[in-house]
Parts: structure tokens; C-alpha cells; sequence
């Protein structure tokens, strides 16, 4: 268990549902298949469930998975305890899938983007966040330079600070993430989010503290932005043959 609790996941949930929304065009939400992978206990599905159609849920940590279905929304949500690198659903069989948080717990996160690739549908929409290494506090422990540490010193700083007894979290900077993101179209929204962070959720101390920077100033250290979010879209084929 991480020691920090980041921010309430209603306001992720709304922050996903009014980014998908700049992204869908003329698409009906309410049409439209969601993936959530990584849902821990499922609130930010509970939360989208009105938006889209259907939403299939799923974690790798069968506790959560649990805890998501007791508070199950009455709206159509389905629940499973599954590996994100090995999603048991055939190809194309989703709209939209929401990746949030999740990449940094998985020891072999290259398979992620393959995975989220097959199971959406060509021209399909995939929502990812995640934290930049760069960022010299570690989010999820709020230890400075946790993060930067071989395996065996970051275990010795975990007990020495009281926090656990290893570390596993494996962050990647923004040119790691570009690149492990490479097969998709990425519209970058981290800039959006920071300047309107009323309308996408943003914690009340983060927004102040990055409205009080300038815009130039914010482009010159985007590399040590703590998270990024992005709008992935799996490229259709059809409508780019070559």
C-alpha cells in the first residue's frame, strides 16, 4: 500500500470524462465501450458509468477487485481481477479505455501499449496519466528522490523512513514515456489541465501552485512536470493506408 492518497478519483473521473469529451466529435458516449485498466476500487468507473454505455473494470489485485463490487453502481459495470499486460478480451473490442496511474506499477509496462492497442477499435480513444521520473518526489511515498535510487537503497530508504519494506514502483521520464507510447497519435493535454484546473479537477494545492507560474516558464521545465496526461488515438487504418 502507498503511503499518499493522490487526488479524490471523482475528480479524475471528471477530468477524463471532459478530456474524452473534446475527443469524441460527433461520437455518443453513451454508444461507446470503456475499458478501465487498473481500476483499483473502482471508483472512477462508478463515477463514468452514466457517461459511457458500459464499462468493464479490472485490476490485478483481487481485494480491490471486491471492494469495487460491493459498491457497484446500479448502471451497467462489469468487474474482473486481470493482468493489464494480458487483457482477456479479443481485439478491437472497445471504444475507450482509461489508463490511469497504472503503467508504474508494472515491471513490464512495454507490454501495456501492445495490449491497449489490440483491445481498442481502429481510431479509438485511450486516456493515459502517469508520473514523470524527473519529478524529484516520489508521488506515491512523498520520499524526495525515492525513485532515483538502485533497488537495494531504495528498500534500505523505505524501512529507514517507516514507509514499507521495498519499493517496486518504476516511473519513466518524458522521453521514456513518448517513446513507450510511440504506436499511438499522442495529443498532449498536461498543459490544458494546468491552466483550467477547475474544469478538469486538479487539487486545489497543485492548481495554485502552477497558475502562479508563467506559461513560459511552465514550457521551459515541462520535463520535470510531476504527471502528464495525454489522449492517445490508435490509428485507423482505413483512413491512413499508408
Amino acid at each position: 500500500m502507498t503511503w499518499r492518497r493522490f487526488a479524490p478519483r471523482r475528480q479524475k473521473a471528471l477530468k477524463i470524462q471532459n478530456l474524452f469529451s473534446e475527443f469524441l466529435g460527433e461520437r455518443e458516449a453513451r454508444e461507446l465501450q470503456c475499458l478501465d485498466i487498473g481500476c483499483g476500487n473502482g471508483e472512477i468507473a462508478r463515477h463514468l458509468t452514466g457517461y459511457f454505455g458500459n464499462i468493464v473494470a479490472l485490476d490485478n489485485v483481487f481485494q480491490l477487485v471486491r471492494e469495487a463490487y460491493e459498491k457497484r453502481p446500479v448502471a451497467p459495470m462489469s468487474l474482473l481481477q486481470a493482468e493489464g499486460i494480458r487483457l482477456p478480451f479479443t481485439s478491437a473490442a472497445f471504444d475507450v479505455v482509461i489508463c490511469a496511474q497504472v503503467y508504474e506499477h508494472m515491471a513490464n509496462a512495454r507490454q501495456l501499449p501492445i495490449e491497449v492497442e489490440r483491445v481498442l477499435k481502429p481510431g479509438g480513444l485511450c486516456f493515459f496519466s502517469g508520473p514523470n521520473k524527473m519529478w524529484p518526489i516520489e508521488p506515491h511515498y512523498r520520499l524526495p528522490f525515492l525513485h532515483w535510487l538502485p533497488a537495494k537503497l531504495a528498500g534500505l530508504y523505505m524501512r529507514a523512513s517507516g514507509r514499507g519494506a521495498q519499493f517496486d514502483i518504476r516511473p519513466l521520464t518524458y522521453w521514456h514515456l513518448r517513446r513507450l507510447w510511440e504506436r499511438f497519435t499522442i495529443y498532449d493535454c498536461t498543459m490544458s489541465v494546468l491552466h483550467e484546473p477547475d474544469r478538469f479537477g486538479l487539487p486545489l494545492s497543485m492548481s495554485r501552485l502552477f497558475r502562479s507560474m508563467p506559461f513560459f516558464l511552465l514550457k521551459m521545465f515541462y520535463f520535470l512536470i510531476p504527471n502528464y496526461n495525454w489522449v492517445l488515438v490508435k490509428p485507423d487504418e482505413k483512413e491512413n493506408p499508408h
